[in-house]
């Protein structure tokens, strides 16, 4: 026998302390890697998520935003068309139809007035790029357009606001 053979045989502790040693010593690594994997994996996740809900709720708000603004935009169309129906009637025309819509309705105004006759002195001449004047008939319609399409506006500025108010998270 070889003397490394009887060395080993007879101290075998000797041999044995630095292989028991180094098998702790992988095995340690082994879990510690393990442990520090999952820890990053998990970590990673939790980004994910947060990230995931980020985006969940840029896409609530968007799409509250959209149909906030679709409804607007029907309530101005229907608007609009009774508008135009009051002026062909010749009647009284209301912007707000009752006074629970908003802060304060829009008082009843004729649509035409009798003290006004309806001559040729009521035309107003336009920019060279239209054709022929406009009426004082024609301005009162652009008038109340331009009153209802205001009053749609602060409602929407209103209600993304709101919006906003609610969607920010606390602190």
């Amino acid at each position: 026998m070889s003397w490394l053979t009887r060395f080993l045989i007879s101290n075998w502790s000797l041999a044995l302390v630095p292989i028991v040693l180094l098998c702790v010593w992988l095995s340690g690594v082994w879990v510690g890697a393990g442990r520090t994997q999952r820890a990053w994996d998990a970590e990673r996740h939790q980004a994910e998520l947060a990230q995931a809900r980020a985006q969940q709720k840029i896409a609530d708000i968007k799409r509250s935003q959209e149909q906030i603004n679709h409804e607007i935009s029907n309530e101005f169309n229907q608007r609009s068309v009774q508008l135009a129906a009051d002026l062909q009637s010749g009647g009284f025309v209301r912007m707000r139809s009752s006074p629970a819509d908003g802060v304060g309705g829009v008082p009843a105004v004729p649509a035409t007035s009798d003290a006004v006759a309806p001559a040729a002195s009521n035309s107003v001449p336009v920019a060279s790029r239209d054709e022929g004047t406009m009426s004082c008939e024609r301005l009162g319609e652009d008038a109340a357009k331009a009153t209802l399409m205001l009053v749609e506006l602060q409602k929407w500025v209103q209600e993304m606001g709101a919006l906003v108010r609610v969607k920010e998270p606390s602190h």
